[in-house]
C-alpha cells in the first residue's frame, strides 16, 4: 500500500469521519420482545443496535459516510458507503462475527424473492460502512463478495458507489470482473470494453476471453473475435456452451440445436446482438440485475421489458416509477381504457396491468378510479406484488377523498396507502370505514378484515389493537370459507402480530384448534435457525440482519413458512431494527393476502 502523504491525508479524514459517525448516533433501546417460542428465546446477552431509518432508494444520492483508517493500520473492508443516517447499519455491523462464517454464507444471500424489504436489507447490509468481522482471509474477499452480491441484487448505483470509494491499489481482479458485469448491465458498453482491454492484457482467465470476444463482436471486429474465441476453445478447460453458441452465430455459423444460455451479464449482452429472443427461463429463474438490465433496455420488446420490469421490481431491483414509466409506454385505443377492468380480466399479464396503470390516471368517474384501483391491486399479486404496485399508483389512491360513498373502497385504499407509507391518508379511509359500519354489515366487516395490517404497519393504531380485533377478523371472514384455510390465514396473520408484540390472545390461539393439526410447509436448515438465534441473542446486528435473510429463502416473506417469517421478525426487533421488523411484517400481510 502507498503510504504518500496524499493518501495518507485522505485516510485520516475518512477515518475520522468513522469516529463521528460512531459517537453522533444516538443509541434507542429495542422494542419489548414477545414471549420467546422454543426454538428463539431472544433474551438478548449484549446491548442491541439502534433503530435503522428506512434507506433512500438506490437510484438517489446524498451524502455518505465513507470510512476506513489508514489502509496499513484498517482492513480496506471496512469501506462503506453508508453511515447509521444513511439507513446503514452502524460501524459495529460486524462486532463480534466471524469473518470465514460471514464468508461463507454472503453468496447464499436470496436475492431473486418477491420481497423489496428483503431486497433493501441486503444491499443496504453490503454498503454500510464498518470494521469487517474478525479472523484470517484473503485480502478484499469480503468486499469483493459484497460487490458480487449488489450486481445480483441489481443495486447499480449502489454498486458504483461502493466501488467508486475504494483506494485503486485494493481492487482486486475479481472486483474488476464485477465491474464489467455491472457496466454491461447497465448497458455501458464502451466503458465495460474498456475495462476489459486493460485486464486481458494482465490475465488468461476465460472471463475476461469471453469478455474480449463480446467487445470484438459488438465493434464488428469478426476477425480478431474468430481468432480470440479459437484460442479460447484450445485453452481445454471447461466453457460455457450457451456463450460459444451465441458466438459461433454471430460469426456465421449455423445455430446450435437445442441451445440453452446461461444467464449472465456477458450472455445477456451477446444475446442482444442476435435475432433471439430472451429466454422465457430467464424470466422465470435469474438474478434481478439482469431482469433489471433487460426491463431498461429499448431494443427488448415491451411485452418482454414489461415481463421482466414486474420480476425486477417485486425483488426490489426496480423502484416503482420506474415501473410505472414503462407501464405508460404501452399504447392502448380509447375503448380499452374505458373498459379497462373487463379487458385486463379477460386478457391478463403485464399488458393487462399495464391498461389498468394507464386506466387509473385517466379523466373519469371518482366510483370508477376506485374500481380500476381495486382491479389493479387485486391483479397485482401476479405481477410486480401489492407493495410495489401500491407505491406506483399512490398519486391515484390519493386523489380520491375518503367519503361515507367510497366506503366499500376503504378496505383497499388503506392497504394500498400503509404499503406507500402514507399513514395519515390511510387513516382518513379507517374512519371513514369505521363510522359506516355503525350501520352498514359490509362496511363492518371490511374493517375487521384490515384491522390487524393496519396495526401491523402503523403504530398509531397498533396502540389501540386489542386481542378481540383478532377474533374480529376469524368471524369476518365468514363460515363460507372452509375452517382449514380460514385457520392457514390466520395461523401467517396472527404470528405476525405476535412477533411484533400484539396481543391475540388465548381465545384467539383456539380458533386455530379446528383446524389441521399438522401443516407441511419448508423450515429453514437447523444451522440456520440457530445460528439466526445466537446471532440475535449477542447482539450481533449483521450476522442478524445475514441470518435472517437467510431464514426467509428466496420464496420472500410471503411464502415463506409463517413460524419462519415470525423469527426474522422477532430477531430484527432483537437488534433494535424495529422498524425493518415492521415493514417486513407489513410486506408479508399484503403479499400473502392477509
Amino acid at each position: 500500500m502507498s503510504g504518500s502523504p496524499a493518501n495518507l491525508a485522505r485516510a485520516l479524514i475518512v477515518s475520522a469521519a468513522l469516529l463521528a459517525a460512531a459517537s453522533g448516533h444516538a443509541q434507542e433501546a429495542p422494542a419489548p420482545l414477545v414471549p420467546p417460542d422454543d426454538l428463539f428465546d431472544l433474551a438478548p446477552s449484549a446491548p442491541a443496535a439502534p433503530e435503522i431509518a428506512p434507506a433512500a432508494a438506490d437510484d438517489r444520492t446524498g451524502p455518505r459516510d465513507i470510512s476506513i483508517g489508514t489502509l496499513e493500520e484498517v482492513d480496506p473492508e471496512a469501506i462503506g458507503v453508508l453511515g447509521p443516517d444513511q439507513g446503514g447499519f452502524g460501524p459495529d455491523t460486524w462486532s463480534g462475527s466471524d469473518r470465514a462464517k460471514i464468508m461463507r454464507m454472503i453468496p447464499r444471500l436470496p436475492t431473486a424473492g418477491r420481497s423489496a424489504v428483503m431486497h433493501d436489507l441486503t444491499r443496504r447490509l453490503m454498503l454500510t460502512t464498518a470494521a469487517p468481522p474478525t479472523g484470517a482471509g484473503e485480502a478484499g474477499g469480503l468486499l469483493s463478495l459484497r460487490l458480487a452480491t449488489l450486481v445480483r441484487l441489481g443495486a447499480f448505483a449502489g454498486f458504483a458507489d461502493l466501488l467508486g470509494a475504494i483506494p485503486e491499489a485494493a481492487i482486486t481482479p475479481d472486483m474488476r470482473e464485477r465491474q464489467v458485469d455491472m457496466l454491461l448491465l447497465r448497458g455501458d458498453i464502451a466503458r465495460a470494453c474498456e475495462v476489459v482491454r486493460g485486464e486481458v492484457r494482465e490475465s488468461d482467465k476465460p472471463f475476461w476471453q469471453r469478455a474480449l470476444i463480446f467487445c470484438q463482436l459488438a465493434e464488428g471486429q469478426t476477425g480478431g473475435a474468430a481468432l480470440s474465441l479459437s484460442l479460447l476453445r484450445d485453452q481445454g478447460v471447461e466453457l460455457d456452451m450457451g456463450f460459444l453458441g451465441l458466438a459461433s452465430m454471430l460469426l456465421g455459423e449455423a445455430a446450435p440445436e437445442d441451445l440453452v444460455v446461461t444467464a449472465d451479464p456477458i450472455n445477456l449482452r451477446l444475446l442482444l446482438l442476435t435475432d433471439m429472443a430472451i429466454p422465457d427461463a430467464w424470466l422465470d429463474a435469474a438474478d434481478p440485475g439482469i431482469w433489471r438490465a433487460i426491463a431498461e433496455t429499448s431494443d427488448v420488446p415491451l411485452d418482454t421489458r414489461l415481463a421482466a420490469a414486474e420480476r425486477a421490481a417485486a425483488a426490489g431491483a426496480l423502484t416503482p416509477q420506474a415501473l410505472s414509466r414503462l407501464y405508460s409506454q404501452v399504447s392502448f385505443l380509447d375503448e380499452e381504457l374505458r373498459d379497462a377492468v373487463a379487458v385486463a380480466q379477460r386478457n391478463g399479464g403485464p399488458l393487462g396491468r399495464a391498461l389498468l396503470h394507464q386506466a387509473a390516471r385517466e379523466q373519469q368517474t371518482v366510483e370508477q378510479r376506485a374500481r380500476v384501483l381495486v382491479e389493479t391491486l387485486r391483479a397485482a399479486r401476479d405481477g410486480a406484488g401489492v407493495g410495489p404496485t401500491a407505491r406506483a399508483n399512490a398519486v391515484a389512491v390519493l386523489s380520491l377523498t375518503p367519503t361515507p360513498a367510497l366506503s366499500w373502497f376503504a378496505d383497499d385504499a388503506v392497504r394500498a396507502l400503509l404499503a406507500a407509507n402514507h399513514y395519515e391518508a390511510a387513516r382518513a379511509w379507517l374512519d371513514v370505514l369505521a363510522e359506516a359500519a355503525e350501520l352498514d354489515t359490509e362496511a363492518d366487516q371490511a374493517l375487521a378484515l384490515v384491522m390487524p395490517v393496519a396495526a401491523i404497519a402503523d403504530p398509531d393504531v397498533a396502540g389501540r389493537w386489542h386481542p378481540g380485533m383478532a377474533q374480529k377478523w376469524w368471524g369476518a371472514l365468514g363460515d363460507e370459507t372452509p375452517v382449514e384455510q380460514r385457520a392457514a390465514w390466520a395461523g401467517r396473520l396472527f404470528l405476525l402480530l405476535d412477533s411484533l408484540g400484539l396481543d391475540v390472545g388465548d381465545d384467539g390461539w383456539a380458533l386455530l384448534l379446528d383446524g389441521p393439526l399438522t401443516s407441511a410447509t419448508e423450515v429453514p436448515a437447523i444451522g440456520i435457525r440457530y445460528s439466526l438465534r445466537a446471532a440475535a441473542r449477542a447482539g450481533r446486528t449483521g450476522e442478524t440482519v445475514l441470518f435472517a435473510l437467510l431464514t426467509l429463502g428466496e420464496t420472500g416473506p410471503a411464502d415463506a413458512s409463517p413460524l419462519a417469517v415470525a423469527s426474522a421478525i422477532r430477531t430484527l426487533r432483537a437488534v433494535g431494527l424495529e422498524r425493518d421488523a415492521r415493514t417486513l411484517a407489513l410486506e408479508a400481510a399484503l403479499e400473502s393476502g392477509s
